[in-house]
């Protein structure tokens, strides 16, 4: 699975628990950001401007299509 990601994009290193080893996982305060873990390790990752991270999909999506108040996830993602 592919995930949209801007060019100019930095990996920042999070303090994120990663639940397994490998997988795309979302951001609890910001829909347009979500966790990479990669071998155990979590970086946090942005989508480009104007999409969030559908947890359905696992990838950026249009805000319209993704269960998101006011680009604030709060607990929408346990959805």
């Amino acid at each position: 699975m592919v995930i949209e990601e801007a060019d100019s994009e930095e990996s920042i290193e999070s303090d994120f628990a990663c639940p397994e080893q490998f997988g795309y996982y979302p951001d609890q305060s910001n829909c347009s950001r979500y966790h990479l873990c990669d071998h155990g390790k979590a970086t946090v990752k942005s989508c480009d401007s104007g999409l969030y991270f559908s947890t359905i999909l696992k990838t950026c999506d249009w805000p319209y299509n993704v269960q998101c108040a006011d680009g604030n996830r709060g607990n929408a993602w346990l959805l």
